[in-house]
């Protein structure tokens, strides 16, 4: 749109003196020009302020810029977790270094003297101005917690003293027992050695196959023996009644050589050869026992050395001692080593031997709990393999 050119207020003038109605035109072209200039301004701003808003609303719904403002968001929230964090951090560790320099402070301080604070804290707790009372009553309160914390320590350490005193003394009676049981056994084990030793010597007494058969039982204690020691003496015994057999059968009629020159020593106990003892039961026993008993003795399949064992034994079952128990089970022992498999005095059947083995009929089923050939009976009839355990 070109320019318009206005006259100017001069040429204004002149025009109204010369032509009245040209100059009414020229104001009405003024006017209309004057107002279409209003609207274009008008319509600028209005556009200008469209751009603003169009911009605004794109800037408000940009994705990565909502996404950074969340981010940011988010960024100046962890910001204040951790902040809150650290000062709930810095709070406990704080607390921990006070609970701590008390600690160290009653462990370091006598009871006597605590209470000696507090009594002299006590003037101050009334005192007029509230500063030195309000400070007096934190430093009692401090010390009184002190106090206590003391007399807990204190408590715990005494009680844990106790009970190391208290472990240490039934640890040390554990030992004693422990050593006195095994020593018993020990002691035991030797008089029954003792025992056994002397009447073998008395039945292999100018008795070459009694020393023969004590030569052959030495060597088979040698021989099982987890003992060194004891190992090596039964094999030197069995060396020496084996030598003393030998001399037994060269010797000339009418000449005994003498069992001292073979390093055996003799004891006078009397035990005659291949006899049962009189009363070989304790008060009591049942008759059946002693029958099995004196049967095993007399010869039942059971040797000489083997009828020395069971002698002691049954003369054992009669004693009360509290050694009685120890002595029957090294006894058992022996007589295992010697090959005795037959029922020992006061028992109506060897050890281990099972009066109804699993799968055989039975009149008399045997008490539930009973183990025999390495099954337990749970009960029942004898006769069937599910009432049999196998341990």
């Amino acid at each position: 749109m070109a320019d318009v050119m206005f006259p100017g207020m001069e040429g204004l003038a002149s025009m109204e003196f010369m032509s009245p109605m040209a100059f009414q035109q020229a104001q009405q072209q003024i006017g209309l020009a004057n107002q279409f200039a209003q609207q274009n301004l008008q319509q600028k701003q209005a556009d200008y302020t469209a751009s603003i808003l169009k911009n605004l609303f794109d800037a408000q719904n940009n994705p990565l810029m909502l996404q950074q403002r969340q981010l940011t968001n988010e960024g100046l929230g962890y910001k204040n977790a951790e902040a809150q964090i650290d000062a709930r951090k810095r709070s406990k560790l704080e607390l921990w270094e006070t609970e701590a320099q008390k600690e160290d402070y009653a462990a370091k301080t006598s009871a006597d003297k605590l209470k000696a604070r507090m009594s002299d804290l006590e003037g101050d707790l009334t005192s007029p101005d509230p500063e030195v009372r309000a400070r007096a009553t934190m430093l009692y309160q401090n010390t009184a917690g002190m106090l206590k914390l003391k007399e807990t320590n204190d408590a715990r350490v005494a009680a844990a003293d106790a009970r190391a005193s208290s472990a240490e003394r039934i640890a040390g009676a554990k030992i004693d027992s422990a050593e006195k049981i095994a020593g018993d056994a020990n002691a035991s084990r030797e008089r029954i050695a003792q025992q056994r030793a002397a009447a073998i010597a008395n039945k292999a007494k100018d008795n070459p196959k009694n020393a023969e058969q004590a030569a052959v039982y030495y060597q088979m204690q040698a021989d099982t023996e987890t003992d060194p020691q004891r190992a090596a003496q039964a094999a030197d015994l069995a060396k020496k009644y084996g030598a003393y057999s030998m001399a037994l059968k060269n010797a000339g009629a009418g000449t005994k050589p003498d069992m001292a020159q073979f390093g055996i020593q003799t004891n006078p106990v009397n035990i005659g050869i291949g006899s049962a003892p009189a009363s070989p039961l304790r008060p009591g026993a049942p008759a059946g026992a002693a029958a099995a008993t004196n049967s095993g003795l007399a010869g039942g399949g059971a040797n000489d050395m083997q009828n020395i064992l069971l002698q002691e034994y049954a003369k054992t079952l009669q004693r009360t001692d509290d050694r009685k128990d120890a002595d029957l089970a090294a006894l058992q022992q022996e007589l295992q080593r010697a090959g005795y498999r037959g029922a020992l005095p006061g028992q109506s059947q060897a050890p281990g031997q099972a009066a109804t083995p699993p799968g055989a009929p039975a009149k008399q089923p045997p008490p539930a709990g009973t183990v025999y050939n390495g099954y337990r009976f749970k009960g029942g009839d004898p006769s069937k393999k599910e009432n049999w355990i196998k341990e």
